[in-house]
């Protein structure tokens, strides 16, 4: 099995609470990662993190702190600054210290998660809400436990770690750093000797401050609880109004960032994944990032495909968004063909905004209808111009012109297109003037779009981008 396999058969047995079936699956994905991942690479601190999370939801807590501390190390070297990943790991082990006693460490590490989760809301990165809230909490009871000496020492500047003040050159802090966890690795696949049935964790279950009860995969305080949060939030922030640039772009964060999860959690044909992905393709349609959702698109049609049994509706309906994508992207042939071809499912009605689906998709339905009818007059005046008969071709775009406004926007590309060929019809009539005018209304509508997109490209050009997953049409 690959590491993917290895870490989606983990995440799977933790779901249903089955730790000796997920530790054994980590173990694995730890022992590929050792030998083929750098330290660079986020995939080890993952297996990590998933391993050490799962002793601690086993109340394994020596080997889960062990765990922790290396993949919190790693991770902060591979991901961005409000990876979920890192919270958790810093949240599980100030709930570790804490339980033993390590009152100061403790609430040191929920500094940590409160400044990088008012550094990550600065930079407009989405947060689940209330999560700054509910660590300052924690914080303020843990330093009302604190000794006054212990209060000082944690008042002052956190002294650097021991490896970063070495006078060592860099290369030996590297050497240190990966000793360091290559014992903890080591630990995990050569720990035979621990698996006799003695208790090593040192913490009496009552004791811990949060049990592994509170860990479900329903809570918030879990990678996918997260994960839910974010989706959530931004599908939310989708249905606002036009005016409501900002939240589409936070919206968006939401979504990449769940994306991202989504790809570490879950099966490729995961159902779950795919809402997200869809979502995401969404999101990107909205802020004009046509290409990338037109990918996002087509990859959750795809990955539904790798569904042992596959689900017919689901099918159908990524296929109408497809369509409706199109439509939005001003590409009217390739929404044509979908949408004829992708029957509307008969429960659509018990989808969830399945209704609106379906009014959507009959809009699109007349858009397409006026654009068959403006593309035959069009085709019409081409022959006619190719028999000479100009006065023919100019009054043929000027009906195509009459239909086009019965359901599409004065300002909308194929306006422009008529118009420009409506211009060079009357200018070969000898209609200078009225030629030039047309080709203005032409140029502005051209400009008024050019300038629109330039404008989106602005907003979004900074945006993370999600990964490829390797699945594709």
């Amino acid at each position: 099995m690959s590491w993917d396999e290895h870490i989606s058969h983990g995440i799977s047995a933790v779901q249903l609470s089955d730790y000796a079936t997920a530790e054994q699956a980590f173990k694995h994905a730890l022992h590929i990662a050792k030998h083929d991942f750098n330290r660079s690479d986020e995939r080890l601190a993952l297996t990590l993190s998933l391993l050490g999370h799962t002793y601690f939801r086993n109340e394994d807590f020596r080997r889960a702190e062990l765990l922790l501390e290396q993949s919190l190390r790693l991770h902060v070297q591979a991901e961005e600054l409000n990876d979920p990943c890192v919270l958790m790991d810093t949240f599980s082990l100030g709930e570790i210290k804490a339980s033993t006693g390590q009152r100061l460490e403790a609430c040191r590490l929920y500094n940590k998660i409160i400044s990088r989760l008012k550094n990550a809301a600065d930079c407009g990165y989405p947060l689940p809400e209330g999560a700054e809230h509910h660590f300052e909490t924690q914080l303020d009871n843990y330093l009302n436990q604190l000794t006054a000496q212990e209060k000082e020492q944690f008042l002052e500047p956190e002294a650097p770690p021991v490896d970063e003040e070495a006078d060592d050159d860099e290369s030996t802090v590297e050497e240190h750093l990966q000793e360091q966890l290559d014992e903890a690795v080591q630990e995990q696949l050569c720990d035979e000797a621990d698996e006799d049935g003695t208790e090593c964790s040192g913490i009496p279950p009552h004791e811990s401050a949060l049990s592994g009860d509170a860990l479900t995969t329903s809570g918030t305080h879990t990678i996918e609880g997260l994960w839910d949060a974010q989706l959530k939030k931004g599908v939310a922030s989708l249905t606002l109004d036009d005016d409501e640039k900002e939240a589409w772009v936070a919206g968006y964060l939401n979504l990449e960032s769940a994306m991202r999860l989504a790809n570490k959690m879950f099966e490729p044909s995961d159902p779950r994944r795919i809402t997200n992905m869809k979502a995401l393709a969404d999101a990107s349609a909205k802020l004009k990032m046509y290409e990338q959702a037109e990918a996002l698109y087509r990859d959750a049609i795809a990955s539904a495909k790798l569904a042992v049994d596959p689900d017919p509706s689901q099918m159908t309906i990524l296929r109408l968004n497809l369509g409706l994508f199109y439509v939005d992207f001003d590409q009217l042939k390739q929404a044509k063909k979908i949408l004829e071809t992708a029957k509307m499912p008969e429960n659509i009605s018990q989808v969830e905004d399945g209704e609106a689906l379906a009014q959507r998709v009959e809009k699109a339905c007349r858009l397409i209808a006026v654009y068959d009818t403006v593309q035959n007059l069009m085709r019409q005046a081409q022959t006619a111009e190719e028999q000479k008969d100009l006065d023919k071709a100019a009054k043929l775009t000027n009906t195509a012109l009459n239909a086009l406004r019965q359901g599409f926007a004065p300002n909308h590309p194929e306006v422009a297109r008529v118009l420009r060929y409506r211009s060079q019809l009357l200018k070969a009539l000898g209609q200078e003037s009225q030629a030039d005018e047309v080709a203005q209304r032409a140029e502005r509508i051209e400009k008024a779009n050019e300038a629109m997109y330039a404008a989106w490209t602005k907003i979004t050009e900074e945006l993370p981008r999600p990964d490829s997953q390797g699945v594709a049409v």
